[in-house]
């Protein structure tokens, strides 16, 4: 029993990291720019604040700076 729960969680745990590193604030800023899909924006240089999210997202085209409160709300970008 004890090896089927350990399984399940281990399990659970790589469907998480398929998602890949940073993939909440991909989709945030494909959302807020509104022409790339999650997938097509590489995110870097994340600094988590206790209020504050800031990260750089790049696009195939474009650079940009993302800002955000805590819980990704108020999103904003700008190139």
């Amino acid at each position: 029993m004890k090896k089927v729960i350990i399984s399940i969680l281990c399990i659970g745990g790589m469907c998480v990291a398929c998602q890949g590193p940073h993939a909440d604030l991909r989709k945030e800023t494909a959302r807020v720019v509104g022409t790339y899909s999650p997938d097509q924006i590489s995110v870097s240089d994340v600094e988590r604040g206790p209020t504050r999210i800031e990260w750089k997202a790049q696009t195939p085209k474009s650079a940009y700076k993302c800002t955000a409160d805590e819980k990704l709300r108020r999103v904003k970008c700008v190139n």
